[in-house]
């Protein structure tokens, strides 16, 4: 409550004025979470309703053009979450925010040439996974949803699984010809002189044409850049394990064997950006991925641009950083939110549980949450709806203005989707398209190619029960074997108990005076027992 976390912070500023010393007591903190017994796992509790699964909203899209699942696929692709021991912590500055800024640089730099790119053979895709950190969760969820498809659907949205969206029936796994996995790119920590390419041991020629080109673009881009030691867990894994996927791919990343050669402080609170300025080395990055997608798009055609034409903005990377790794609260992502900084301002702050930054500045957190759906029943049928987090909705965002096919824009003024779809879905005619296609984008309502995907293990599939007094969801588990169960519990809240500490002194001090204490009663009981034995009272 308010009014608890007014005495954490009474007592956290006496701390402070009292100071540290060994002389000083101080207010300490007892924290309690049950999270059940040991032996709890995450079928247990799901099936009691103990626990919710991690997850979110994965974004992906193509350039210039609806999804044509009969057209081969170049793919680029990142995580989009971090994670740390304090959840609400979890900065992820190199971990994640690093190879968003990229993607979304080269999706940038690619959309400006939107019509040249949708008249190739090939297409151009991009996709940021959640809930990557676990298992990779939102690429294993999104490989199994287009292998298995959808077995139940209506003309709008999908029931088994439940969806709502169909866009993503579109793709044929088979036609994803080539990936590029981008992970970790930015000298936070340790100066990057040279990148790396990775591919699997066993990759066939299409890996080894795909690395060569990266490499080249990469020189190009002025990037130092080196193969790899071994394939480092990435989306593209999750397309590998799966038979149907005969495609290759490579992971490009600022380290070469082990993550802490570049970031000694992966997946914890002090993944955070500092001094360095790495901008520059960010935008020689995105200009090698979005070359690089284009160079392997456009294979065997003769398109009116080269790869040389496509370049990464510098400014635009600058914004991308400094919303991502500072204040994420910024006129950039207030921009695409279609909002105000001072609303997006007390909307992020009730999510952060520190105030050590910039005065007026709220980060942006990466760590994925868990998958909450909503359903609900509309024209006798139930229909889901997963709110999208304020990071997902800008990514979404900004990838589908950058890629949307240019067409006229109809005179609307929406806030979220859904009303697009239900006031202005008789106003715009979106070729080749569903109508779940038409999003809010900076406060129009658009014909997008860029769709959310829902994160959650593919162990997983949610169920749905009619109850008198509403839908009640329940969670299936298919498989936890091969496709691992992350959750979180709901046994209690978490709880506080608040004591004061004396410091090293005073313990030491007790601590003495138990030490006397204890060889004074064994003196005493000792003269005791002698005295005792002289009396006739004796005891043996």
């Amino acid at each position: 409550s308010v009014e608890d976390i007014a005495i954490l912070e009474k007592r956290i500023i006496e701390n402070v004025e009292r100071g540290y010393g060994d002389n000083n007591w101080q207010h300490g903190a007892e924290f309690t979470f049950y999270n059940g017994k040991t032996s709890v796992t995450s079928q247990f509790c799901l099936e009691r309703g103990r626990c919710d699964p991690l997850g979110g909203l994965s974004v992906w899209g193509a350039v210039g053009d609806v999804v044509r699942g009969e057209k081969e696929s170049v793919l680029v692709t990142t995580q989009m979450d971090s994670t740390a021991f304090f959840h609400d912590l979890a900065f992820g500055a190199n971990s994640a925010a690093s190879g968003i800024i990229a993607v979304l640089g080269a999706v940038h730099a690619l959309g400006q040439y939107r019509d040249e790119i949708a008249a190739l053979d090939k297409q151009i895709m991009v996709a940021l996974f959640q809930a990557e950190v676990w298992d990779r969760t939102g690429s294993r969820r999104f490989v199994h949803d287009i292998v298995n498809g959808c077995a139940s659907s209506d003309s709008e949205t999908c029931s088994d699984p439940f969806t709502s969206s169909l866009e993503w029936t579109r793709l044929n796994l088979s036609k994803i010809g080539e990936i590029v996995a981008v992970d970790q790119v930015a000298g936070y920590f340790e100066n990057i002189s040279t990148f790396f390419t990775h591919i699997a041991d066993d990759s066939g020629s299409s890996s080894t044409d795909l690395e060569s080109d990266l490499q080249n673009e990469a020189g190009l881009a002025g990037l130092g850049v080196a193969k790899g030691a071994g394939l480092p867990p990435s989306a593209l894994t999750s397309f590998l394990e799966n038979e149907q996927f005969i495609g290759g791919g490579v992971v490009f990343s600022g380290y070469n064997a082990t993550y802490q050669e570049i970031n000694p402080f992966y997946r914890s609170r002090f993944d955070r950006a500092g001094s360095t300025n790495v901008t520059a080395q960010l935008t020689n990055v995105a200009t090698a991925i979005a070359r690089t997608a284009f160079v392997r798009a456009s294979k065997g055609a003769t398109p009116p641009i080269t790869a040389s034409d496509i370049e990464a903005d510098f400014e635009t990377i600058r914004q991308l950083e400094s919303c991502l790794t500072q204040d994420f609260a910024c006129d950039l992502v207030a921009e695409y939110l279609n909002t105000t900084t001072e609303f997006l301002q007390t909307v992020l702050q009730s999510e952060v549980s520190t105030n050590k930054f910039p005065p007026g500045t709220v980060p942006a957190l990466f760590y994925t949450g868990v998958f909450s759906p909503q359903l609900f029943e509309s024209n006798g049928k139930i229909q889901t709806f997963v709110p999208p987090s304020v990071l997902e909705i800008f990514v979404r965002n900004f990838v589908s203005h950058n890629t949307k096919p240019i067409q006229d824009e109809i005179d609307s003024t929406c806030g979220f989707d859904n009303t697009c779809v239900s006031d202005y879905a008789d106003q715009i005619a979106c070729n080749d398209t569903f109508v779940t296609a038409l999003a809010c984008v900076r406060g129009r309502c658009i014909c997008s190619s860029t769709h959310f995907h829902d994160a959650y293990s593919p162990g997983l599939a949610l169920g749905a029960e009619k109850l008198n007094d509403g839908i009640a969801i329940s969670w299936n588990i298919e498989d936890d074997t091969n496709n691992p169960i992350w959750t979180e519990p709901t046994y209690s809240l978490p709880t506080i108990k608040l004591y004061q500490d004396g410091g090293y002194n005073t313990a030491t001090e007790m601590l003495i005076s138990g030490l006397i204490l204890s060889i004074f009663s064994y003196v005493s009981i000792s003269v005791i027992i002698r005295r005792l034995k002289e009396t006739k009272f004796k005891l043996d």
